[in-house]
């Protein structure tokens, strides 16, 4: 019912310092598992993460082609993240099958009544 395997998957994260980056490819890890496996999920453990490769765009702006010149900067990393990965296998769940009859009722069908005590006959006779 309850099974652990290690796998390896390869991950890409982009963002504008080396910190987001790095954190957008480890948050893809779960989605990329999440991929490979029709299982429930329990724990996703991260044993090693080695850098396939890392690169640094820089960009230079300039207002009106010479002024106010800045620097922007791009990072983009590629991982390989070897994990351990503790699933549920839902295959190997037993369900009790239960059957329930229902009854049809035939709709019935009411006729609306006069009011057999009208409210101003009776302040009549009063």
């Amino acid at each position: 019912m309850k099974a652990s395997r290690e796998t390896a998957v390869r991950v890409s994260g982009s963002g504008d310092s080396r910190q987001k980056a790095i954190a957008d490819a480890l948050n893809a890890v779960q989605r990329t598992v999440l991929q490979g496996s029709s299982h429930i999920i329990l724990r996703i453990e991260p044993k090693d993460v080695a850098i396939v490769s890392a690169t640094r765009q820089v960009t230079t702006e300039k207002f009106l082609f010479f002024f106010l010149p800045r620097q922007r900067e791009h990072y983009s990393v590629v991982l390989d993240v070897t994990v351990n990965v503790t699933l549920l296998d839902v295959e190997s769940i037993h369900f009790e099958t239960t059957h329930f009859k229902t009854v049809h009722f035939k709709p019935i069908r009411v006729t609306p009544q006069k009011n057999p005590i009208p409210a101003e006959q009776d302040k009549e006779e009063k």
